[in-house]
This record gives C-alpha cells, sequence and structure tokens, in this order.
C-alpha cells in the first residue's frame, strides 16, 4: 500500500481521548514552532542571523564575495540571487510515492541570511508549498545544494508534473556542492556526507541532532498522533543544513582558489582546467608541488611544456623517470627526437622504456625507428 494511502487511512481511525494536537489545528502546530499559517496544511517558518555571525569558523559575510566567475560555477554577480535549498521528505529512496514534507530555503537578505521554512501538516498543503517554492525559485539566479542533483530536485520537479505545475528547475543553474566536496576530499576522507564536511571544513558540530533516517519516521508520527513530538528537532536540523550550504559555498571556494592541506591538489587542478583556466591549474600545481604523487608531477610537466618552459618540464620528467616512471620516458623520447633533435638521447630513453615494459609493441617500434635514424 502506498504511503500516502496507509497515512490517510490512519488518519481516519478514532483518535484515542488525550492524544495531543489535532491533526488539522494549524493554528496551535504554528504558534508551537514559532510560524505562521499560510493556507490550510501549510505552516511558515521564518528566521534571519546576521551575517557577522560565524557558522563553524566560517563567517557568513564571506558569502558577499561568492559571486562572478569562481573555480566552481559561474555565480551571479549579486549574491542576494543564490538561493540554498534542501528538502525533509517521507522517504529517502525518492519516487513518485515521496514527498517533500519540509522545504528549506535560504537566501542573503541585506546584512542577513533569511532562512524560510515549508511544513506540510497534511498532504493537502502541498500544491500551495510547491507553488512557494516554485515563487522563490523564479526569482533566484543560481540555486546551491548538496546531493540536490540526485535527489532534492528531482523530486520536486516530480511533484510539480504531478501537480500540473510549472517547473522551473531545469532552466536554473545548480551548484551541487557535494560533487565539489567529493572531488577535492573524496581520495583524503573516508565519506563527503555534510556532517563530515561541517566537522573538517567548517569546525561545527551539531549538538543534539536527529539522524537524516529518523527524519521520516518524526512526520510520520505527527501525522498519526497529532502531538509535535520530535518535529522542532527536525525542523532544526534543516535549518542546520541550510546554514552549513551557505558556510560550505565560500569555503569550498576558498579550497579551490587556495587549495587545503587535505585536499587533493590534482583534481583541484583539473578543476581549473575543466573551466579553461589553464594559467590558475598550473600556479596551483606550483605551490602544491611537495606534495604531489606521480600523476601531479607530470600534469604540472605538462603544463610547463604547453607553456614552453621545457627546462623546468624536463626537470620534473627526469626526476620521475629516475624513479622508474615510463610515463616520463616516454615523454623524454620524445621532447629530444621531435624538439631537441637529439636522435642519441632519445634512443636512450626509448631503450629504457623497454626496460621497463619489455611487451610493449609500440615501445619496440619506437626503438627500432630510433636506431634506423641513428644508423
Amino acid at each position: 500500500m502506498p504511503f500516502r494511502e496507509r497515512v490517510e487511512r490512519l488518519l481516519r481511525l478514532p483518535r484515542p481521548a488525550g492524544s495531543g494536537l489535532s491533526f488539522h489545528d494549524d493554528e496551535v502546530v504554528a504558534r508551537q514552532l514559532g510560524g505562521e499559517v499560510v493556507d490550510p496544511g501549510l505552516i511558515r517558518l521564518g528566521w534571519r542571523t546576521p551575517i557577522s555571525s560565524a557558522h563553524g569558523r566560517v563567517r557568513l559575510r564571506r558569502l558577499q564575495d561568492s559571486a562572478g566567475m569562481t573555480p566552481l560555477a559561474d555565480l551571479p554577480q549579486e549574491p542576494g540571487r543564490l538561493l540554498f535549498l534542501d528538502t525533509e521528505t517521507t522517504g529517502l529512496a525518492g519516487g513518485t510515492g515521496t514527498v517533500a514534507f519540509l522545504v528549506g530555503l535560504a537566501f542573503l537578505e541585506g546584512d542577513s541570511l533569511a532562512v524560510e521554512q515549508w511544513l506540510l501538516t497534511r498532504f493537502a498543503g502541498e500544491p500551495a508549498l510547491l507553488g512557494a517554492v516554485v515563487l522563490r525559485l523564479g526569482a533566484a539566479a543560481h540555486l546551491v545544494s548538496f546531493n540536490g542533483k540526485s535527489f532534492d530536485m528531482p523530486l520536486l520537479s516530480g511533484r510539480l508534473r504531478l501537480a500540473g505545475m510549472e517547473d522551473p528547475v531545469a532552466r536554473l543553474p545548480h551548484l551541487d556542492l557535494l560533487h565539489s566536496a567529493r572531488r577535492a576530499f573524496a581520495s583524503r576522507w573516508s565519506d563527503c556526507r555534510l556532517q563530515t564536511m561541517e566537522r573538517q571544513l567548517l569546525g561545527f558540530r551539531r549538538r543534539g541532532d536527529l539522524l537524516g533516517a529518523e527524519v521520516p519516521a518524526v512526520w510520520r508520527d505527527f501525522l498519526r498522533r497529532g502531538d509535535l513530538g520530535r518535529l522542532p528537532a527536525v525542523v532544526q536540523h534543516n535549518r542546520w543544513d541550510l546554514m552549513s550550504l551557505a558556510a560550505l559555498l565560500p569555503a569550498l571556494l576558498e579550497v579551490y582558489a587556495e587549495g587545503h592541506p587535505q585536499a587533493d591538489p590534482l583534481a583541484l587542478a583539473r578543476a581549473h582546467l575543466q573551466r579553461g583556466e589553464i594559467a590558475a591549474a598550473r600556479n596551483h600545481l606550483e605551490r602544491q608541488r611537495d606534495r604531489l604523487e606521480s600523476d601531479g608531477l607530470l600534469e604540472l610537466a605538462r603544463l610547463r611544456s604547453r607553456s614552453g618552459d621545457w627546462a623546468a618540464a624536463l626537470d620534473l620528467w627526469e626526476r620521475l623517470a629516475g624513479r622508474g616512471n615510463a610515463v616520463a620516458c616516454e615523454r623524454l623520447a620524445k621532447y629530444h627526437e621531435h624538439m631537441a633533435h637529439d636522435i642519441q638521447q632519445a634512443l636512450d630513453w626509448a631503450r629504457q622504456l623497454l626496460v621497463l615494459d619489455p611487451e610493449n609493441a609500440a615501445h619496440r617500434r619506437r626503438r627500432r625507428r630510433l636506431a634506423a635514424k641513428l644508423g
């Protein structure tokens, strides 16, 4: 039986006396949570914090610098048109039976970070919730989420289609910070979950927070029994998610621009290259040279040679070749044949290649060709 049908069936059962708040008593629920009823079945919760405050180690004021072309995305020139989004849902697997019962939105407004949360108290309020979200999305220039591309936005798009409403999601540029976090830290950290990023990068630890897996059950219990129970904790959980998103954006921008002791320097350089920022990629690798592994040093040598700095490229290739790196030996063979026109040197490196990889047919052909040239 689908979840919605199960819930509606439960709600038709007689309520025992003293079972708590009525399911339909939106005004009482709104007062308890500090919100307001905006439509039957929908409560709006508003909250603000000054951008002079910090979330962990990160000052929210740094959001004002997150504008224009960045290493992550072409963000809008007006930081106030960034929209942070996070949802709490009736299930974690997605699908057409899953509903977003709490949608949290955050955006800069004046000297504050404004947080807006839209809470369903019954399924009948979903069209009004979706309408409120569509209005906010329509005023935004760029969406920021954490795993939103895989979960939150497909879910909202599906609900909008089912409701026969306009879907602005597809046209809105979307920066999913989970992808940026994984690129920088997946090879260094055990996971890149939001709360891991909070601890490791933001210096923020939640106290008394719900586990994400507990959230759907809390709302189901609210529908069944009519009392608030742990619903305020769900609201706080969602608010922390939004605050962390707002702090994580400038923190990750700094990681990509300046590097980080625990980040993968080659992955960050490749992010610059994907955006056509060749000089930035080389500068990043030069700054992180002492931390580079063989692949990173090869990439740095390639960028040096691309800019015509052959002496610096040769220095890296020769160091790597001395460690038995076949790619570096091949680069040296090609350089001495085609650039320096030193066939003997090229042949020596081709022979070294065959020592490292004696079964490679391409290396054997290179040695024969160079030997013929020399002869």
